[in-house]
């Protein structure tokens, strides 16, 4: 049984009393948010990689570094960008690449993609995959009650940057707000197998979070997953959102984090 659990009528009334208690110090605070699995259901990277793999869209530029990481892991080589991007997922799903790696993969995995070209395809994949329908509700009633006190929100997350920004686009974020795994642009606008800094991920969340809200008091962060802690210890109330299991088994260690109740 978890322990902690708060309706959200009760987080609200503590948000209400640190924000006020925020005010009365002339501070600036902020909300952080953790995307996948926190601000919707499911997994907006995997949408979006598992289409292109499906579909065969990944470009030649992409195979050699995905050759590159298969023989790294021992996954069979192939000659094809999305059948070898294929191959990695699944050893991914086998627990026979590390979650980390995965997640870079499933970013800089679209080079040779024209970015604007790219974030109009994240749009047509996540309304095929009803997006619009896995939103968390009692989450996005606390997104509105941070703007309409003035508060920062923010959003920290593993996944792609460009599926994060089309994903939150809905909810107000702009890619201002977003700390993603961002892969880099050439000069005309195309993406490169590689990432422009590392990946938001267990201690690193915490640090992208730093960059985006600097100087600023984090008065809330929610996450869903283990490697959030870093971003909910950050914060002056920490709330897991449907903790998956990796995460319920450590909250007896981290007694300050609520679960919010559905």
């Amino acid at each position: 049984m978890i322990a902690n659990r708060v309706s959200l009528q009760e987080l609200l009334t503590r948000l209400e009393r640190a924000w006020r208690s925020l005010a009365d110090t002339g501070t600036q605070g902020t909300l952080a948010f953790d995307a996948d699995g926190t601000l919707w259901s499911g997994d907006v990277g995997e949408d979006v990689f598992c289409a292109a793999t499906a579909r065969g869209a990944l470009r030649p530029a992409a195979l050699e570094p995905l050759r590159s990481v298969a023989q790294r892991f021992g996954v069979p080589l192939t000659d094809d960008a999305s059948t070898q991007a294929d191959a990695l997922f699944d050893a991914y799903r086998r627990g026979a690449l590390p979650e980390d790696t995965a997640c870079e993969m499933m970013a800089w995995g679209f080079a040779g993609w024209d970015a604007l070209q790219l974030s109009s395809w994240v749009a047509d994949v996540l309304e095929q995959r009803q997006l619009s329908q896995r939103y968390f509700a009692p989450v996005r009633q606390v997104i509105e009650w941070a703007r309409n006190n003035g508060l920062l929100t923010v959003v920290v997350s593993a996944s792609p940057s460009f599926a994060v920004e089309v994903a939150t686009a809905s909810l107000g974020f702009s890619k201002n707000d977003i700390a993603g795994c961002q892969p880099k642009l050439s000069e005309n606008g195309v993406y490169l197998p590689s990432l422009t800094a590392p990946l938001p991920y267990g201690q690193r969340k915490a640090d992208a979070l730093t960059r985006l809200a600097p100087k600023k008091r984090v008065l809330a962060s929610f996450g869903d997953n283990v490697f959030d802690l870093a971003m909910l210890d950050a914060a002056e109330i920490p709330v897991a959102v449907r903790p998956k299991p990796a995460l319920v088994e450590r909250l007896e260690h981290h007694p300050r984090v609520v679960v919010l109740s559905d």
